[in-house]
């Protein structure tokens, strides 16, 4: 059983997180704002954390396969809203467009977690 004590800490805690607005991180005017954006986070990478160029490299062909589907599909404003949820199901879609390309898993995977890293870096910068 929990005590009063805990119980008004955990409500205290759930009300805080409430009344917290959303972050946004990814959330940009269009494209080519959110490609100067990762551009910006891949020279960070490469200046500041010193990551190798085959990394680099990896990460921005894995954003520049995402900017071709965003372009092609005309999500891009879906993506760009910094709606979570219209995101997840832009991100998804990525995944079925790529696979309809008939990439591998492996490939599939690989593209996932470039584009990944960039948005983490996206994210540190701000």
């Amino acid at each position: 059983m929990y005590s009063t004590r805990t119980l008004s800490f955990d409500r205290l805690t759930q009300d805080a997180a409430w009344s917290l607005p959303p972050a946004r991180p990814l959330q940009f005017p269009s494209v080519g704002h959110f490609r100067q954006a990762s551009d910006r986070a891949i020279a960070h990478a490469r200046e500041v954390d010193g990551l190798q160029p085959s990394t680099l490299r990896w990460a921005k062909g894995s954003y520049q396969s995402f900017e071709s589907f965003l372009v092609d599909t005309k999500l891009s404003r879906d993506f760009l809203s910094g709606e979570v949820e219209r995101q997840l199901r832009v991100l998804a879609g990525w995944i079925a467009w790529q696979r309809q390309r008939g990439l591998s898993r492996t490939s599939i995977n690989t593209r996932w977690r470039g584009l990944a890293a960039i948005c983490r870096w996206l994210t540190r910068m701000e």
